[in-house]
């Protein structure tokens, strides 16, 4: 592969971003932040990134921290539009006041799921570089450092837990797996163990959902607009089909508790006849579904099909586990037998029905996909 050829265009960006940030510098060592910009350009020149590229990661923080919308328009007509295209893909607001924390960084990861493999490259060479720089700290000063970040640590190592979730899903490469390295060095001296009553402290303060696996926290990322649809398409026509029967539908936000494998999580759909039961003096979390529904996202898609599955089938309520693909006309129904067999049945085709077992409810592909577009994949 040839190398890519620098012209006078990189010159004009590399002055450009010069001045721009001239008295901007880093957060923790204030070392000029030009240094950043130039190391981010370099992991994209290394990482087999063009000319455009090294020129977007000179510029990807340009619209945030120096000018907003002015400065996207200056940099639209300086250079072009593919640049403007990667730097808009790296930037997390560019209006004042700013949004949110949690909100900016949940739509970066989702706009990053979308994103191209330009964007994803000047990305991922940002985010490694800073985790760099933190480890680089981190190891100087210890745990001092996160005090100038708005999160703390909980919340920094949080969302570039996520990032690397993103990026492993569009594939791996040399900056994913260093990314994955730097970061797992600082969470090393995080607490190996929780127990659930620290876990459900820890949950109730955050922002943002995590799961609870036997002693170990993991963060949710955030769904995607298709992931959200199926979800919600099917709650709707099934809430439509219990309505006044002795059934209760939760989407989403309703924790569920198995004992068994000191499992906290999140499905998508629960249902549960009767009564729920609850753990703890709360109402937030339940303990017996009759129906669990997920939809399939890559990330987890392997344990929501596997040890997820095994945990689910502990529950002595539970009848009936239903896995919905977003990407393509394909569900799994698992149904358990009164002899407690559990038998498997697949739906791949447009004009499906699909029609559970455990209630009496169907709901035709066509309703259960309504506006789903499977060119919006998580690619």
């Amino acid at each position: 592969m040839n190398a890519p050829r620098l012209t006078t265009q990189f010159e004009a960006a590399l002055v450009y971003a010069t001045r721009l940030h001239s008295h901007q510098t880093r957060k923790i060592r204030q070392i000029p932040y030009i240094a950043h910009l130039l190391s981010v350009a370099a992991l994209v020149l290394e990482a087999g990134g063009d000319e455009d590229e090294a020129i977007a990661a000179l510029l990807h923080d340009a619209v945030e921290d120096q000018g907003g919308i002015p400065t996207r328009n200056e940099i639209h007509q300086r250079f072009g539009d593919r640049v403007v295209a990667i730097v808009n893909g790296c930037t997390e607001f560019d209006t004042l006041p700013k949004p949110s924390w949690q909100e900016r960084k949940t739509r970066y990861l989702e706009n990053l799921r979308h994103a191209s493999p330009a964007v994803r490259r000047v990305s991922l060479a940002d985010k490694l570089h800073n985790a760099r720089s933190l480890l680089a700290e981190w190891r100087q000063k210890g745990d001092t450092i996160w005090t100038q970040f708005t999160k703390g640590k909980e919340g920094t190592l949080w969302f570039y837990r996520s990032l690397i979730q993103v990026y492993r899903e569009t594939g791996s490469d040399f900056m994913t797996e260093e990314l994955d390295r730097v970061v797992s060095e600082l969470c090393q001296d995080k607490k190996l163990y929780y127990t659930p009553e620290e876990y459900l402290e820890l949950e109730d303060a955050a922002e943002y959902k995590s799961e609870y696996r036997d002693g170990n926290i993991v963060p949710m990322t955030g769904e995607t607009t298709n992931h959200n649809k199926i979800a919600g398409n099917f709650c709707a026509n099934l809430k439509f089909a219990l309505k006044r029967q002795n059934y209760d539908v939760y989407i989403g936000n309703v924790r569920l508790w198995i004992p068994r494998h000191r499992q906290y999580t999140y499905p998508d759909v629960m249902v549960i006849q009767g009564e729920p039961v609850y753990t703890g003096t709360s109402t937030t979390t339940v303990m017996n579904p009759l129906l669990i529904v997920e939809v399939l996202s890559k990330s987890t898609k392997n344990y929501d099909q596997g040890d997820k599955f095994l945990y689910y089938r502990s529950i002595p309520e539970l009848k009936e586990y239903i896995l919905i693909d977003q990407e393509q006309y394909h569900v799994i129904q698992h149904t358990k037998t009164p002899e407690g067999k559990w038998l498997l049945t697949e739906y791949e085709s447009q004009e499906a029905l699909l029609a559970l077992k455990s209630i009496n409810f169907k709901i035709a592909f066509s309703d259960l996909y309504e506006r789903v577009d499977f060119a919006e994949s998580e690619d």
